[in-house]
């Protein structure tokens, strides 16, 4: 199987729904990072678990493998600072779980902390690029960027003139769980004087005029 996805949480018996739910999503823009970074691009091969989840709780277990092909790893480490954990808080609990980790098993450790490098000098920032566009007949280029930090998503349009950038458009600002967002946009569509961003669920479209761009020139 290939390693695909990882996960912080916190253990449902210690702590309230709320809690957890807060947690996870304070954890996405890191993890997220790591994902699309890291193992999208190395496919790191196991043997019987495509998902790694590390649980913060009172007492350690070792870790098994559950039948959603899961690796489930209770990692004794209290905690306490929902609200007021950082990128860098984070990103120092993932560590300590992961070096308890790979004394019971193999995991791409050096890939991953070499990606977490990557994640600090980028000052903790995780954006990518979904779509890129040209207008026809026109010089200007639109690109259709994901932004997701430790507390919203967000979708901006970007248009460019050559590298000049004529204006940044924030269409969406959601919370930063994927679950709130990856279902709300699905392709970028130029038509007559409009640009369309339409939804992966039906939802209506987000409409975006050429006016838009054109003042800005």
């Amino acid at each position: 199987m290939i390693l695909k996805s990882i996960y912080l949480d916190l253990d449902r018996e210690e702590y309230s729904s709320g809690e957890v739910y807060s947690f996870l999503k304070k954890t996405r823009h890191l993890l997220n990072f790591i994902e699309r970074e890291c193992l999208k691009k190395i496919k790191f091969k196991t043997e019987n678990f495509d998902r790694i989840v590390l649980t913060l709780s009172k007492e350690s277990e070792t870790p098994f493998v559950n039948s959603s092909k899961t690796l489930v790893f209770k990692v004794k480490k209290e905690f306490n600072s929902i609200e007021n954990i950082n990128s860098s808080g984070l990103i120092d609990l993932l560590i300590f779980c992961f070096k308890k980790l790979i004394e019971f098993v193999i995991i791409p450790f050096v890939e991953i902390m070499e990606t977490i490098d990557l994640f600090i000098e980028n000052n903790f920032e995780n954006e990518w690029v979904y779509k890129k566009k040209k207008i026809p007949n026109s010089q200007i280029n639109l690109v259709l960027k994901c932004k997701l930090d430790i507390d919203f998503f967000t979708l901006l349009l970007d248009a460019f003139e050559g590298k000049r950038l004529l204006t940044s458009i924030t269409l969406l600002a959601l919370d930063s769980d994927e679950n709130a967002y990856k279902y709300k946009f699905k392709d970028l569509i130029i038509k007559k004087d409009t640009v369309e961003i339409t939804s992966g669920m039906g939802e209506e479209s987000i409409l975006v005029p050429f006016s838009d761009f054109q003042s800005a020139i």
